[in-house]
């Protein structure tokens, strides 16, 4: 394979000298920062590592963010489910590489959801890694609650309109007949009390993992239908109703559950019967058709405002490892952010903290992810960037991704200097490290040999191509 050799200007500014440490104000305490890392990963995609320290309280945060820009075209958001089900744990690393495949690299990613960490079903399968609020990956439903607190992420298919905010979701089943009953959510785990109507699908266990004595029955989608937001669609009923509880969920279909007075309108349904579905979601008011929806808690930053979140869980008004997904300049950006915590050089931040950063940042809205050891900031070229409060990586239930969506290329079309700077003292040796690109942006040689250097004498000299000495 032949690769493009460039010569490179090593300028005193860019690679000589150190920048001068900034201060900054987070929450009150000043902070000298330093830039540790900065570059880009992938197509419109940077990641830096910054490390913020405060001379009284001696404080330190270990910070590790990236910045999406989402108007370029090899660039796309996507969650991931562990192992592609509703239950389940996995790595942030493990699913990207599960996932990944010519045309969709998940090239940087951060931890999802709260999630089950106990529980089993009926049958004795494991609850853990189920996620706490709802969840979208590529347009399919694995989660809705019409009833929930947490704040969502919110993507549509056309990569526009970012949203973070309390998802309000409303269904409707409406038989041949012209009976209708609400729809409550998708997927809901051992629901009970009042009337509901859930329907589960097959992201969910195999089987519905329901009480005996309300009323089920399997249905497929009719004939050139798919289940949507927003839209109206038909599904059809493939058996007769059960009452007795648990029941298998068809490969290829679903299963309505009704409870309360909803389960007469499932007994009202027989073999063939054909329903109406029709499911919305709505964030302050404004519909939003989600492709991706990533939910946690709380909603830190809006509208370019630290909110009030401090008193709402006693973690979040203590030091801890934390993540965060916020987005930036009117949707066109959008941002993880990871700061590590419970070590000695970096303490961890309270959620006002971590909103306050991304405000400075340019973030203008924010929502905080699952906390603690789950925390992780991962980039397929560059590994785990961050290190969880563990000590390794923490299998999660769901992730959140950015995705390189242009063809597989390992030709060099570019190059960048690994270090974003470097101390190199009069008479010093430096041997700088490069980074190479496809001409997508990707970024696929973390160890590019073979570039020619050049240099001022003013400020020193380089040798065999690749040396530099400082004069």
């Amino acid at each position: 394979m032949r690769r493009t050799i460039a010569s490179f200007l090593l300028s005193a500014v860019a690679a000589i000298t150190a920048v001068a440490g900034n201060v900054w104000s987070i929450q009150g305490t000043e902070y000298t920062v330093d830039t540790l890392f900065h570059n880009q990963i992938g197509p419109g995609t940077t990641q830096t590592s910054l490390w913020f320290r405060n001379a009284t309280t001696l404080d330190a945060l270990r910070v590790f963010y990236t910045t999406m820009d989402m108007t370029n075209p090899n660039l796309s958001l996507r969650g991931v489910c562990a192992t592609d089900k509703l239950a389940g744990n996995e790595k942030i690393s493990g699913m990207a590489e599960r996932k990944s495949k010519p045309g969709a690299r998940y090239m940087v990613g951060v931890n999802g959801d709260f999630f089950y960490t106990s529980g089993t079903t009926r049958r004795g399968d494991s609850r853990v890694g189920i996620p706490i609020g709802p969840c979208v990956v590529d347009g399919e439903i694995y989660k809705a609650n019409t009833n929930t607190d947490f704040t969502q992420f919110v993507l549509d298919a056309n990569k526009q309109n970012p949203i973070i905010g309390c998802t309000k979701f409303s269904g409707l089943a409406t038989s041949a007949s012209g009976k209708t009953c609400g729809v409550d959510g998708v997927n809901l785990v051992n629901p009970s009390g009042g009337n509901r109507l859930i329907i589960y699908n097959k992201h969910f266990f195999p089987y519905t993992d329901t009480p005996a004595g309300a009323a089920e029955i399997a249905m497929r989608l009719a004939d050139g239908e798919s289940f949507v937001f927003g839209k109206p669609f038909k599904m059809v009923a493939t058996a007769a109703p059960s009452t007795a509880g648990d029941m298998d969920i068809p490969a290829d279909g679903f299963v309505i559950y009704g409870l309360g007075a909803s389960a007469d309108f499932v007994k009202s349904l027989k073999e063939g019967d054909e329903i109406t579905v029709e499911f919305h979601a709505h964030i302050d008011g404004k519909e939003v058709f989600p492709y991706t929806m990533m939910s946690s808690w709380p909603n830190s930053l809006h509208n370019g405002e630290v909110t009030d979140t401090e008193y709402l869980l006693e973690e979040f008004g203590s030091n801890q490892p934390v993540t965060a997904v916020a987005i930036a300049d009117e949707g066109k950006t959008i941002m993880f952010l990871t700061i590590d915590g419970r070590s000695p050089i970096s303490s961890g931040a309270r959620t006002t903290e971590i909103a306050d950063l991304l405000r400075l940042l340019g973030a203008t809205d924010a929502v905080n992810m699952d906390s603690g050891g789950s925390s992780t900031f991962y980039s397929s070229s560059l590994g785990v960037r961050n290190v969880p409060s563990d000590g390794s990586e923490r299998p999660d239930g769901n992730g959140i991704f950015a995705v390189y969506t242009a063809p597989d290329d390992s030709t060099i079309a570019s190059i960048a200097f690994v270090d974003w700077v470097a101390k190199v003292p009069k008479y010093g040796i430096y041997r700088p490290k490069f980074y190479g690109y496809n001409k997508y942006g990707l970024l696929i040689d973390t160890d590019l040999h073979g570039v020619t250097l050049t240099c001022p004498e003013s400020v020193g000299h380089v040798q065999q191509d690749s040396l530099f000495f400082g004069d």
